[in-house]
């Protein structure tokens, strides 16, 4: 009896202190995603990639706006400058609805790659590009940048058809990234269950034990063929998305470009996304959309040192955004797609 006694009293404590120390562990996380926060205007990579967890959790804290734009703030993300004009836009200045005679205006939406999170403005790809087309046709070309942290492309859709297509663009330029596919989390295999997801949207160690896993195991493989796969709820709606984006095209007769953004890691035939850059552009152009897919065309040009090279921080476990190396090359393949086919011929 006095065995047992002794025994549950010993595991008593080793739970009890194994508790606390967790909640040590969790608490410190807490502070050093504060610090994050209030020096570099974010922490979402307070260890690895937690904001994946939840995607909406940096575009609530940045606005709760259902428009998803916030509007004339200057501050800080991911330790670069950040300001947004008057209608959300990351942009050094305000648009008019109305273009100017004779100005050839693009309109480029998606997430935080898009937006140019890790970089700064000018050296984001929408901003690139307008600087490569200015200086091949003058002035009178306009790159907006739509681009929001977090954004999937039902949201997308949403801000395209009740904003930018205000803007009265003569091309529009969708930054697609396989992420972008993930509208509800509830549909994601490894958060299907009260539990994970409870701990997900609350916990900063449970972020940080499922980022080192997904980065030792490399779970996020079957995590993105679960969301591709035929069948799949998240694919479906996302068919729609690419009909819905034809529809538009050919209602407003605006042509709608397609970019497919890599993973940046291991450009070689074992990269684990190749599949679904296929599916995507391939499920663009059955819509008659135009797509290009930049992990294959960067290939095809001999590019393979991405990790070191092309994403944003080396140092770290992020392989969804490109430095600035990367967007000049996004940059530089929109713009010979563009004049290979025909887009910019009589502008």
């Amino acid at each position: 009896m006095i065995k047992v006694k002794s025994l549950v009293i010993n595991l008593s404590l080793v739970f009890f202190s194994l508790a606390i120390l967790l909640l040590i562990i969790e608490g410190g996380l807490r502070v050093v995603a504060a610090i994050k926060r209030n020096f570099l205007g974010s922490d979402l990579y307070v260890c690895g990639n937690v904001y994946l967890i939840n995607p909406a959790l940096f575009k609530k804290a940045l606005s709760p706006d259902p428009n998803f734009m916030p509007v004339n703030i200057e501050t800080s993300v991911a330790g670069r400058h950040v300001r947004t004009n008057s209608s959300g836009m990351r942009a050094e200045r305000d648009y008019s609805l109305n273009k100017a005679l004779g100005v050839y205006r693009i309109a480029t939406i998606g997430d935080s790659v898009t937006f140019g999170w890790g970089v700064d403005y000018n050296e984001a790809y929408p901003a690139v590009l307008e600087n490569i087309l200015r200086a091949r046709f003058g002035d009178k070309v306009e790159v907006l940048n739509f681009g929001m942290p977090s954004l999937n492309s039902q949201e997308e859709l949403l801000l395209l058809k009740s904003k930018i297509l205000n803007y009265d663009p003569n091309l529009i330029i969708i930054g697609y990234h396989p992420n972008d596919i993930y509208y509800d989390l509830k549909l994601v295999h490894f958060f299907n269950t009260f539990v994970p997801r409870f701990l997900a949207e609350r916990s900063r160690l449970y972020g940080c034990v499922f980022s080192v896993w997904q980065h030792l195991t490399n779970s996020y493989a079957p995590y993105y063929q679960e969301a591709y796969k035929k069948g799949s709820p998240l694919w479906e709606t996302q068919k729609s998305f690419f009909a819905e984006l034809s529809f538009i095209s050919r209602e407003k007769k605006i042509p709608i470009f397609v970019v497919v953004l890599p993973e940046w890691r291991d450009f070689s035939d074992k990269h684990r996304l190749k599949q679904v850059y296929d599916l995507v552009s391939g499920e663009a152009i059955k819509n008659g959309l135009s797509a290009l897919n930049v992990f294959s065309m960067l290939r095809d040009k001999g590019v393979t040192d991405v990790e070191k090279n092309y994403r944003v921080d080396f140092n770290s476990e992020d392989y969804d955004h490109p430095n600035r190396v990367g967007h000049e090359a996004i940059a530089g393949l929109i713009f010979e797609f563009l004049l290979k086919s025909g887009f910019l011929r009589s502008n």
